[in-house]
């Protein structure tokens, strides 16, 4: 497994559905806010039409920043580290060398077993040393490292 890998597709669109509801959540709030300044401002039906548009594109944002953090993920397993690189705004990436590994945790609730992905994390060995969290992968996927990094290290 030496190429960068993506996660599951059902994972962008989990990511768009919970988008989805976060843009409605704040689509919602910002109707009422315009709509309620257009009509205290009697703005007429420009005002209106305003409001509309930008309850749109604040409802539209979340999906579409779904898309692109999905599109930023990715995490890569060799026989000398495991790693993980995202962040859209800003980048982030973790490298664990696997002789560092001390154990692997998994985590998945209802949607997550639903869509049969689990969130797997490597803790490393030593204080303030950084984990590593994978969201979202398929079981099998999940099953196929816990196994490859339980063989260790070949040097």
């Amino acid at each position: 497994m030496e190429t960068v890998e993506q996660l599951p597709v059902s994972v962008r669109k989990l990511w768009r559905w919970g988008g989805a509801f976060t843009g409605l959540f704040f689509g919602l709030i910002t109707a009422a806010f315009t709509i309620g300044a257009a009509s205290a401002l009697e703005l007429g039906i420009a005002g209106y039409v305003a409001a509309g548009v930008l309850v749109l594109a604040v409802a539209a944002v979340p999906v579409w920043w779904a898309g692109v953090r999905y599109r930023n993920w990715g995490w890569q397993l060799t026989p000398l580290w495991v790693e993980a690189k995202h962040g859209v705004l800003g980048r982030h990436r973790v490298i664990i060398p696997r002789n560092r590994i001390q154990t692997v945790t998994t985590n998945s609730g209802p949607v997550d077993r639903m869509l049969d992905l689990e969130t797997i994390t490597v803790h490393t060995a030593g204080v303030g040393a950084p984990n590593l969290t994978i969201p979202h992968l398929a079981t099998a996927t999940v099953q196929q490292i816990r196994t490859e990094l339980g063989k260790g290290v070949d040097e």
